[in-house]
């Protein structure tokens, strides 16, 4: 059996090495009870990186991006589109009531 070498984290998209001052611990079959192989432990600072990658926005916010769900409701003044995809004007109301109360 070949001994695994776990020593790197992914975060933010990435394969990464541990911070300085890392620890490893070996990992034990649980079916034979012996080592299959080293395992990385993180540091506090590999758990920063990873909860500041976590929270790191994702997509663009802009004008569009706010105007792109209210665009979806079928109160007449919009372009025409497919039933399929129109909300109706009730959930329409309770979202621009929802975006209203969380402006205050």
């Amino acid at each position: 059996m070949t001994m695994k070498q776990l020593n790197r984290f992914y975060i933010n998209g990435q394969w990464v090495e541990p911070a300085p001052g890392g620890t490893q611990m070996d990992m034990i079959d649980p079916a034979t009870e012996t080592p299959s192989g080293t395992l990385a432990l993180g540091t506090p600072a590999d758990a920063d990186a990873a909860i500041a990658a976590a929270r790191a926005p994702r997509f663009p916010r802009g004008p569009r991006a706010a105007a792109k769900g209210a665009s979806r409701c079928s109160n007449g003044s919009q372009r025409a589109m497919p039933p399929a995809l129109t909300i109706s004007p009730m959930r329409c109301a309770a979202r621009s009531a929802r975006r209203s109360a969380s402006r205050i």
